[in-house]
């Protein structure tokens, strides 16, 4: 359906994955047609057998070079870049490659490319606003991300990126009615919910915050920064109303299993959950390890505040701290 044009999938008009499927009944063809052939001559055998051999050696030693291009995306999009230099989509591809890399100076040249080519892509003013935010620079992003909602109205994405955006720039019931929008237009769009109870956070309404990131896990159970931030709010905020102990470890314990316990930020954790539950010992043990994997990978300053931590640990307090920032 894609090859004859009824049907297009994504952006794609041509793609080498449409030609599979067509490509059968060819080789079919082509293969029973040679055969027939060689009957009508009275071919000996090892006359087919060694062409064939040596087609399908090509094609292995083909496909051993192709496949070094999908060993990752940046190599991926960057070989197609190479053989189809004006691709808005690889272009886009590419630089949300380099933004899960941090590497965000090469992520905006990418965006701006695919706005040059394609200046109706949602997708790159979408991500060129979340990297300006991220650098603090929310006002610049608000233009972009206001105009990712516009180009699509109907994206839970982009009415989150702009509620984000919004919430950054303190004007938060503006950014509650994105982030509503968000969840609204999709029902199982967890960051909706977690982005809402964070603003919610920043509003001082800690206990509307808490049933928001219930409701995200609900959505999404097993996503691992949600976990952390939210075992840690239930372990340490400030305002009781938004502690849960019991629950902040259960959330914690999750978060270590998912991450290998071997991450210093969810041991530090997992160590905030189990003090305000009241087990002290075993906030001692997580604390520890937290700082000592913390120090072996160089991250001192988050090392420094593990210890400030572990020391009330040690006379039975639990560790306490505001999340409206």
């Amino acid at each position: 359906m894609p090859v004859i044009g009824l049907v297009q999938v994504g952006d794609q008009a041509m793609a080498d994955r449409y030609s599979y499927f067509p490509l059968i009944g060819v080789f079919l063809a082509v293969t029973l047609a040679m055969k027939d052939c060689a009957t009508w001559l009275r071919l000996p055998n090892y006359l087919l057998a060694t062409p064939a051999v040596l087609v399908l050696a090509g094609c292995l030693v083909l496909t051993e070079k192709q496949l070094g291009y999908w060993r990752d995306s940046e190599a991926l999009f960057t070989h197609a870049l190479a053989v189809t230099p004006n691709n808005a989509p690889a272009h886009l591809n590419l630089g949300e490659a380099f933004q899960e890399q941090h590497r965000s100076a090469e992520a905006l040249a990418e965006y701006r490319e695919v706005l040059r080519l394609d200046p109706g892509r949602h997708e790159a003013y979408n991500n060129i606003g979340r990297i300006l935010n991220d650098e603090g620079k929310p006002a610049e992003a608000l233009g972009y991300c206001r105009t990712a909602m516009e180009l699509d109205p109907k994206s839970p994405a982009a009415h989150n990126a702009l509620g984000i955006v919004l919430s950054g720039l303190g004007r938060f019931d503006e950014a509650l009615a994105q982030f509503t929008e968000a969840a609204r237009l999709g029902a199982d769009y967890a960051p909706a919910h977690f982005q809402m109870g964070r603003t919610l956070l920043k509003m001082g309404r800690d206990a509307d915050a808490v049933a928001q990131f219930r409701e995200a896990l609900k959505i999404d159970p097993n996503n691992l920064p949600m976990l952390v931030y939210i075992a840690r709010v239930l372990a340490a905020d400030e305002n009781p109303q938004a502690r849960n102990g019991a629950e902040a470890v259960a959330y914690a314990n999750q978060a270590a299993q998912l991450a290998g316990d071997a991450q210093p930020v969810v041991l530090d954790t997992l160590a905030m959950a189990c003090a305000e539950a009241g087990r002290f010992g075993e906030a001692v043990q997580a604390g520890q390890r937290a700082v000592k994997l913390a120090q072996d990978a160089g991250q001192m300053d988050d090392a420094a505040a593990m210890r400030q931590r572990l020391g009330l640990y040690q006379q039975q307090r639990p560790w306490r701290e505001s999340f409206a920032k």
